[in-house]
């Protein structure tokens, strides 16, 4: 798990030897709201015997409704397994749901969307080189 990119991703990590998936890296998304970003915290849940990560829930409140009530509301924003519909967060998993990403217009726009914890609207249109880069963002360790 990482931090300190203000953003939330999850990237699969290949091995060098042969490109099987091998793990996965997680990039949390960060308290402090920065630049066109809500406030979030993750609570991972672990395989008991194997300590192995087996979901990641997202918390987060919405900044201008916290600063117009004068109170921050936290919410669940997602859960990675059922939100976006993977079985476990195998790392061949995460490379089947970044596939998807790569070819579906509305599966890219919702995961980049939660980058950010969903401030403002949602993006209208993540064209074939938004999805490309989102695609290469979750399966290589270079971030963008």
């Amino acid at each position: 798990m990482y931090g300190h990119t203000h953003k939330e991703d999850i990237q699969v990590v290949q091995s060098v030897i042969d490109g099987k998936n091998i793990g996965i890296n997680f990039y949390a998304g960060s308290l402090t709201s920065y630049y066109h970003k809500n406030p979030s915290f993750n609570v991972i849940e672990f395989d008991a015997q194997y300590m192995i990560p087996v979901n990641i829930k997202t918390y987060y409140f919405d900044l201008v409704k916290a600063n117009s009530e004068g109170t921050p509301t936290w919410l669940q924003l997602h859960d990675y397994v059922s939100y976006y519909s993977m079985p476990d967060l195998r790392p061949d998993n995460i490379f089947q749901y970044a596939l998807k990403v790569k070819t579906d217009e509305p599966t890219a726009t919702l995961y980049k969307w939660n980058r950010t914890r969903q401030v403002r609207t949602r993006p209208s249109a993540c064209n074939e080189q938004c999805r490309t880069e989102l695609y290469c963002l979750i399966t290589t360790s270079e971030t963008l």
